[in-house]
């Protein structure tokens, strides 16, 4: 059989990152372009109010551009795993889809993909998580579970990796927590979906796109996930006056002009997002510095993503400049990770 790795590699992706699947075990939201631009044309697919139930199959493995989503693929990060592993035999690669009929665990794999229904939330795939390692470690002796996994998790991922690692029993399992362009406190950009909607360019353009993207934009106003990305920090500046407080995405209320209406979910979504922020900051705060992984986090210079949230006029307006009030000015920075 060959030697085992020491340790058991754990990739969690990010939003959008996973193949959701129906009940039939037909892909809704997947690889293939047809199937982005099906949702696109018929959003309620993935409707958590229409279909509270898809089931996670696989992790998205090509990368592609379909204004206004962006998809990541991990065909390259697998690939990648199974050929630079030091193990003297093929690397054993399993995909953890639960809910499909006919599936069978590899507890002997030495590299778990983990897809979840991000819709719902880092909280909801964290305990998914939790529970998919137990499974995995119980075939180790109890002194051999220490510090076996690492969990390397991108975007939303590396969230749901540090929720997982805060959860009761689950430090003590983890070698560490690797995050690539993570938002550990949110992102502007998720903040200007959430508000503003879904959109492509600028200008005329963006409010022609906006109004034939509208129902999109309802659909992911009622995922958690999509609340659970909001910034959590001070990040919101009044363009009319400099000096005035920066403010947090749950001090909108009452800012926007009259045209923009807040979601009637959106209070309620900000606060259960910020809440999951306080509780992965709590449970790190009060962690045994015995067991305490290490997380090192990878992001990007010169990325380009949103990195900045002003209101002018009541309208708010998320660019990729850097603000000024952020200590990485001049990186043109990954707006994943701002600060």
């Amino acid at each position: 059989m060959g030697r085992r790795l020491r340790h058991l590699i754990v990739v969690v992706p990010g939003m959008g990152g996973s193949v959701l699947s129906d009940d039939r075990g037909r892909p809704v939201w997947g690889d293939a372009r047809r199937r982005v631009v099906q949702v696109l044309a018929d959003p309620e697919r993935v409707s958590l109010e229409k279909a509270p139930v898809l089931h996670p199959t696989a992790l998205m493995a090509s990368a592609g551009h379909i204004p206004p989503f962006r998809l990541h693929g991990y065909g390259g990060l697998v690939r990648g795993l199974r050929d630079g592993l030091d193990v003297d035999r093929p690397v054993r690669v399993d995909t953890a889809t639960p809910t499909v009929p006919g599936y069978s665990r590899d507890l002997s794999a030495d590299v778990v993909l983990f897809p979840y229904d991000f819709r719902h939330g880092v909280r909801a795939a964290a305990e998914r998580l939790a529970e998919e390692i137990l499974i995995r470690l119980a075939e180790f002796p109890a002194g051999q579970r220490d510090r076996r996994v690492i969990v390397v998790g991108h975007s939303m991922g590396g969230l749901v990796a540090r929720y997982w690692a805060g959860l009761p029993g689950q430090a003590a399992t983890c070698r560490a927590v690797i995050t690539v362009g993570t938002p550990h406190q949110g992102a502007p950009k998720a903040l200007d979906w959430v508000v503003n909607g879904a959109s492509i360019g600028r200008g005329p353009v963006h409010g022609v796109t906006a109004r034939l993207l509208s129902r999109v934009t309802e659909v992911l106003r009622g995922w958690q996930g999509a609340y659970d990305l909001l910034p959590t920090y001070h990040a919101i500046q009044d363009d009319s006056d400099p000096d005035s407080p920066i403010l947090r995405p749950a001090e909108l209320a009452g800012c926007l002009a009259g045209e923009f209406v807040l979601s009637p979910g959106y209070a309620a979504g900000v606060a259960a997002g910020e809440r999951m922020h306080e509780q992965i900051a709590e449970s790190w705060a009060g962690m045994d510095p015995a067991v305490r992984p290490p997380v090192v986090p990878f992001l990007a210079r010169d990325h380009g993503t949103p990195n900045a949230a002003f209101l002018r006029d009541g309208v708010l307006v998320v660019t990729d400049t850097d603000p000024p009030w952020q200590p990485n000015a001049g990186w043109r920075g990954d707006g994943t990770v701002p600060a």
